[in-house]
């Protein structure tokens, strides 16, 4: 037989989490001219292999100059970014819009 005192708590701690934001934390999207930036860099990093199909297949942590694996993909803006590592990805995944600003396209 449960007792009212611990579905109270139960129902307390529940409301915390959602209330408190237990969900990961996302990270920030640019907006206006910035998000203009963000698409162009993230087109131009998908044409480095000759194809434009919104998958950008170089690890952009790694400067685009490694290949990149499905497996560390990250999903943003309508493209599949692939690292080369787990740790690579999270940085990206962490900073979000900003990291894809810094992106340096290397040039053919």
């Amino acid at each position: 037989m449960t007792r009212p005192g611990s579905i109270v708590a139960v129902a307390a701690v529940w409301t915390s989490f959602v209330a408190g934001g237990c969900a990961k934390e996302q990270p920030s999207q640019a907006v206006g001219k910035e998000a203009d930036e963000v698409m162009a860099k993230l087109a131009a990093a998908d044409l480095l292999d000759g194809k434009s199909d919104k998958v950008v297949s170089k690890c952009a942590s790694c400067a685009l100059a490694m290949n990149g694996d499905p497996q560390q993909a990250w999903e943003t803006h309508g493209y599949s970014l692939h690292f080369c590592s787990a740790g690579c990805k999270s940085g990206f995944e962490k900073q979000g819009d900003q990291a894809i600003l810094t992106m340096e396209i290397p040039t053919k």
